[in-house]
């Protein structure tokens, strides 16, 4: 906040020599006409400016709040150069409709593109090791997104309110997912978890509706409190872990307990005596077929199958339909 609402500065001239410009130094400066930035940090692009703009080569760190409610900018270019995305860089800025992270950049800061609302599709590069708190959270039209296998942690409220989601797919490097983290995704209908994922946060998938399955990996251990709630149209899950993950009162608050859980057979008993669990339709994974109504031969005997991490029903003939039933071409 050093130069924190000096209406009346139309540019500012900062030597090379500065390597780091603070949180929002330039928050309130309305009456910037030219962007500030030097050799090293981008600090603040006029909140007037309007349509596309390019960050010079050469900048390595966006500064917190550098492009905070630019509403009428409608692209950004990212030079390779920058490795960090600080705090709120992008809040706000209604008008951008999608966003290239390059592969040099490590971190995305919290509420990065927070309420970035227009956004549709996001391409993160391949060196990001985190995404922080909020960082998408809001962005109402976001359809697309790919998290790199670089990703190791997804920040609390990460992608909050991103209703326009219909898949997600959480890749394998990713250990921890968290609080609130997809919650309200409501048009999630595709959901892909890791075999990495050792935690998932509280309320982490809360109000994703439209779910209909779900797959939870061997390596999942704890899925924190409304972790799932008001996930009111699944029809199936599959947990692959042994022992039954720890699993709070309100964990799957709305889910039907008629539904099918399908466990390893060697647990079937754990899961049926877990608390929780125990309400649920227990059933072991070698009768998984037996479940879809589309595959209904027991001299088949279909098998449970995960390839690049989507569940498969596999005939004997190689014949393959998805969790839902439906024959996979």
């Amino acid at each position: 906040y050093a130069f924190q609402d000096c209406s009346g500065l139309t540019s500012i001239t900062i030597p090379n020599s500065v390597i780091n410009i603070g949180n929002y130094a330039f928050d309130g400066c309305y009456g910037l006409t030219s962007p500030v930035y030097n050799a090293h940090v981008f600090a603040r692009l006029p909140t007037s400016y309007s349509g596309a703009y390019t960050i010079p080569n050469g900048i390595v760190s966006i500064s917190s709040g550098a492009f905070y409610e630019c509403s009428d900018l409608t692209s950004v270019t990212i030079p390779n150069s920058v490795t960090i995305i600080e705090s709120e860089a992008f809040y706000g800025c209604s008008g951008l409709t999608s966003i290239t992270i390059p592969n040099s950049v490590t971190s995305i800061g919290g509420s990065a593109f927070y309420y970035c609302s227009s956004l549709t599709s996001v391409t993160i590069g391949n060196s990001v090791t985190s995404i922080g708190n909020y960082a998408f959270s809001r962005c109402s039209d976001l359809t697309s997104i790919t998290i790199p296998n670089s990703v190791t942690s997804i920040g609390d409220y990460a992608f909050q309110d991103c209703s326009g989601l219909t898949s997600i797919t959480i890749p394998n490097s990713v250990t921890s997912i968290g609080n609130l983290a997809f919650s309200y995704c409501s048009g999630l209908t595709s959901l892909t978890i890791g075999n990495s994922v050792t935690s998932i946060g509280d309320g982490a998938f809360y109000g994703c509706n439209y779910l209909t399955n779900l797959s939870i990996p061997a390596s999942v251990s704890q899925i924190g409190d409304y972790g799932f709630a008001f996930c009111n149209r699944l029809q199936a899950m599959y947990v692959d872990a042994v022992v039954p993950p720890m699993v709070a009162t309100e964990t799957f608050t709305d889910v039907s307990r008629s539904i099918p859980v399908y466990v390893p057979d060697v647990s079937v008993a754990d899961y049926q005596a877990a608390p929780i669990w125990c309400e649920f339709n227990i059933v072991g994974q070698s009768q998984s077929g037996t479940s879809l109504d589309t595959i209904n031969s027991t001299t088949n005997q279909p098998v449970k199958v995960i390839e690049n991490g989507q569940l498969y029903i596999l005939l004997p003939d190689g014949t393959r339909y998805d969790a839902t039933g439906k024959k996979v071409e």
